[in-house]
Formats: structure tokens, sequence, C-alpha cells
């Protein structure tokens, strides 16, 4: 009989939409400055258990999510209430939402158009039950950054696999109000 190899963080919990989110924080800037201080490791440290405390205060931090994960409108939930009592400045706005402006938008059009404009602190998209945080776009392929590096040893995701109807995610925006126009503005351009 063949042993099984030991477990790897990931592998049994569903936290990964938590490791999205504390990736992005590591490396937040505000006006230059990382939001965090500390190494990358304290970092880290800190945000996971910011994060982890709003889910807890929240009622998100039981054995059911903790193993199945959480969906964007959990995770936009856990952002913005740390984002409030941290009195941050940018606040979760569903992809879905922005989507809903207009019919033929698509996610990358939605990617393409905040980073466009350099409004977006962070992107995370859900693809194949794992979140990753993007990073920024090229070429209409999305840089991403993964906690347990799913997708291949691939660093992009195409505009194909990230236009497919299940991907759902989450836009961290510094200022929702001009997101709405900048989206406004790319429908009427057609």
């Amino acid at each position: 009989m063949r042993r099984a190899g030991p477990n790897k963080q990931g592998f049994l919990d569903g936290l990964c939409g938590i490791y999205a989110l504390t990736n992005f924080m590591r490396d937040w800037r505000v006006a230059g400055e990382l939001f965090l201080s500390g190494t990358p490791g304290e970092r880290s440290d800190t945000a996971f258990w910011m994060l982890l405390d709003a889910a807890d205060r929240l009622r998100m931090l039981n054995p059911d999510y903790i193993l199945t994960g959480y969906a964007s409108h959990h995770l936009a939930k856990i952002w913005n209430t740390l984002a409030d009592e941290a009195d941050l400045q940018c606040h979760a706005v569903l992809l879905s939402k922005l989507k809903r402006l207009g019919r033929n938008l698509t996610n990358i059009k939605v990617a393409e158009c905040i980073y466009e404009e350099n409004k977006a602190q962070a992107l995370i998209l859900l693809h194949n039950d794992h979140w990753y945080l993007s990073t920024g776009i090229d070429h209409g392929k999305l840089s991403v950054a993964d906690s347990i590096s799913r997708i291949e040893d691939r660093e992009t995701l195409s505009a194909g696999v990230v236009n497919k109807p299940e991907v759902e995610g989450l836009a961290i925006l510094q200022e929702r109000s001009k997101i709405l126009a900048c989206v406004r503005k790319e429908l009427e351009r057609g």
C-alpha cells in the first residue's frame, strides 16, 4: 500500500480568498507607503489576523466557511468591514455589480477600465474554485499572484478564461463613483 504524502496548506481548507486578500494587504501602498509595517512575513501575519478577525466578528469563521471557502459577496463583506473599522478609503465592489451597468460588459472589459484609470487597488477573481489576486493587465491577460500555484505554473489568466460566466470576483477600489463613471464611459465607446 502506497502511503499518502503530507497534506499541504490549502488542501484541507477553503481560505484561498483570505490568502488573496492577505497577499494584497502585504504589499498595499497608501500614498507610496506600505499600509502595514514590518517584514513581508510580519505584514502577512498581521493582514491574515485582521481578515480572520473581521470574518470572526461577522460569524464567518466557522467550519463551513473554513472548509468550503467564501463567495465573492462574503469576501467583499469581510473587506468592507475591515475598511470601515480601519477608516480605509477603499471598498470592495462585486464585478457582477459593475457588469450590470451594461449588457455586453465582460470581466476583462471591467478590468481594463479600472486598471487603465489606475483606480483598482486589487482585483480578485474566482476560477475553478480558487481565488486569485490579479496584479495587473497586459494585452488582454491578467497577471495573477497565486497562493498555491494552481494554474500550472502560468502567471496569467487569459481573457477567454476571465470572461467565462462562472468566473466571479471583486475589485477593491479607491473611489467607487469614479469607477462607475469609467465603466459608463467604456459602454459609450461601445
